[in-house]
């Protein structure tokens, strides 16, 4: 597992230094957390998406302009249970993020990135890396605080031989500095 984390540990750590001389004059750098609804569809290691527990997710990201950002941090995927048992996954992302004023103080947006995902289920563990693509909305409370409401999908490409995609609604909070 190690080994699979370095590449995203290595972009991260990029992303996080960037950030850290970017918020020097903090324009554009902004912390988000947010709350999730996520939906195990198509079953993990032999669990399959029955009711569950929300998740979260926390990060930094810095906006180079009104359209464009990056985005990046840990996301917890709740908990998904079964008859057969309980599957949950948590880890680390990285997002390009692009936005779209619709009216003012109103913004849709849209993200793809890469995560890398830890699965625990009742029948063993796993990890993979994700395609994650996402959308919402974005309404500007004040000028550095933004409510979003949207959702995301991870798609991951090989956990226990499968492709398990999670997808979740999500309700955030964006505070820039």
């Amino acid at each position: 597992m190690r080994n699979a984390l370095r590449p995203l540990s290595g972009a991260l750590l990029i992303v996080a230094l960037s950030l850290g001389a970017a918020s020097a004059k903090a324009d554009g750098a902004y912390v988000t957390g947010s709350i999730t609804a996520p939906d195990y569809r198509n079953g993990v290691n032999g669990v399959g998406s029955g009711s569950g527990r929300a998740g979260v997710s926390l990060g930094a990201g810095y906006d180079f302009n009104s359209n464009f950002g990056l985005e990046g941090g840990y996301f917890s995927l709740g908990r998904g249970r079964d008859a057969n048992g309980t599957v949950n996954a948590h880890g680390a992302y990285l997002d390009a993020i692009g936005r779209l004023e619709l009216v003012p103080k109103v913004s849709l947006y849209g993200t793809v990135g890469a995560a890398q995902g830890h699965f625990s289920t009742t029948n063993g563990n796993d990890s993979s890396p994700a395609l994650k693509l996402g959308g919402g909305l974005q309404y500007d409370l004040t000028p550095t605080i933004a409510v979003r409401l949207g959702y995301q999908q991870y798609r991951f490409s090989n956990a226990f031989d499968s492709q398990p995609r999670v997808g979740e609604a999500v309700l955030g909070l964006k505070v820039g500095f």
